[in-house]
Order: structure tokens, then sequence, then C-alpha cells
């Protein structure tokens, strides 16, 4: 799958999952961000030049996020969701990434409020970053079967 078309089946992906949500947490903005989960992704694959499997295994931390903390993806939360998880990925993942001051920009956070987000986050999942080569095959399974 081409890196493009992977951006728009991530896409596809995450705005199913996008529900009500009334619970407030540090992801939450105030209103919806004027950008598209798509277009936020277009723009995060752009600048950030993570790996297409970055992508996936941010999929992998979001799910664990939300089984794990009971987050509840709204349009509210996922644009800060999503940074945070690829730029968790990245540096998991990836062997080059960039500093979290380059994706607050990328993401159009404060660096400040993206640092918390990622600790948020980290403690969220229970710092499980580890993605084993099964779960992972079956998450891109998944994704290629939208």
């Amino acid at each position: 799958m081409k890196d493009e078309e992977l951006i728009v089946v991530v896409s596809a992906c995450l705005e199913r999952l996008i529900g009500e949500d009334d619970s407030l947490t540090k992801f939450h903005s105030l209103r919806p961000p004027p950008i598209s989960v798509l277009a936020y992704l277009t723009r995060i694959h752009k600048y950030a030049n993570c790996s297409p499997a970055c992508f996936v295994v941010s999929l992998v931390y979001i799910d664990r996020l939300c089984q794990e903390s009971y987050i509840t993806l709204s349009v509210l939360n996922i644009h800060r969701i999503l940074i945070t998880a690829i730029c968790i990925a990245a540096k998991f993942h990836d062997d080059l990434y960039f500093p979290n001051g380059f994706y607050s920009q990328v993401g159009g956070i404060p660096l400040q409020e993206l640092n918390s987000l990622e600790v948020e986050f980290l403690f969220g999942i229970n710092f499980s970053l580890f993605v084993s080569h099964d779960t992972y095959a079956k998450y891109e399974h998944a994704l290629l079967h939208l």
C-alpha cells in the first residue's frame, strides 16, 4: 500500500471510531479544530517524515489508550490524541525522528501541551509501547480490508 493510500485508510478508520464523548480529558479541545482528520494526517505525513509503520503503530497505541483509559475518540480529542500517538510511535519505532518542538508545530499545539499530553498518553497505556509482529500484522490486515 502506498503512503498516501495508508493515510486515507488510517483516516477512514479513525473517522469510524469517533463517537460522542461527554467526559473531559487533557486531550480535549474547547471546539473541534478546523482541519479534518484526513487533512491533519496528510500534514503530519508531509512534514514529520514518519515511516508507514509509524502510522499503523500509532493506531495500536490509540486503541490501547481507549481500552486502558476508557477514552472515547471524539471530534474534540482526536487531533491531540493523534499527534501524540504519532510522536510516541516515531520515537519508539523509527530510527530517525524529530524533537517534540517540531511535532508541536506540525500538530498546531504548544510544546508544553504536547509534552504534557505525551506523559498522559504514556501513563494511559501503562508505557506499553512494544507492538508484537502478530499485533502489527493484525492491524495492518484490518486496514487493508477496510
